[in-house]
């Protein structure tokens, strides 16, 4: 049975909070929290990060591809009229999944747990799939911003 373990899954959600106001200007909150079973993502591109260290995980988060757009300007400081391309957009969600990393693997090292930081990845296109190991636990942190846009935050944990 997989056990959502929250120790190590709340300094990511923490992060994205963090992430998301400090970087993008966006308050989000929290919709949902689920042990996911599937392996399709919440949205149209995702950034995806693996985490080495006493424990195996990956980290990421999928956005629909209009909101990652809108964040991806806002990261950048650029309004609706200039066009972006997909590789801007690519490397602004591999940012944005990188800070959030770096934020928790922070929090992480401060109650004892060392973690190294791989190269993030890249995966988009609707009802794309990102597979983790079958024993690792996958919690999906569904958040809603105060202007109704949501995405999705997957913490995937491998077992001691």
């Amino acid at each position: 049975m997989h056990v959502i373990q929250t120790e190590l899954v709340v300094p990511f959600i923490d992060a994205t909070k963090h992430t998301f106001e400090l970087m993008l200007n966006k308050q989000v909150k929290q919709k949902e929290v689920y042990v996911k079973k599937s392996h399709v993502m919440f949205g149209d591109i995702s950034g995806c990060i693996d985490l080495t260290g006493e424990r195996s995980a990956a980290i990421a988060v999928s956005l629909p591809a209009d909101f990652a757009l809108s964040c991806i300007r806002e990261m950048i400081g650029e309004d609706d009229d200039i066009a972006l391309g997909t590789a801007v957009v690519h490397n602004g969600i591999g940012e944005m999944i990188s800070m959030i990393a770096e934020s928790a693997k922070t929090t992480l090292a401060g109650v004892g747990h060392l973690i190294e930081i791989a190269t993030p990845t890249i995966t988009s296109g609707r009802g794309h799939e990102i597979h983790h190991a079958p024993e690792a636990t996958n919690t999906s942190i569904i958040f809603v911003t105060d202007q109704g846009d949501e995405f999705a935050l997957d913490v995937s944990i491998q077992p001691e």
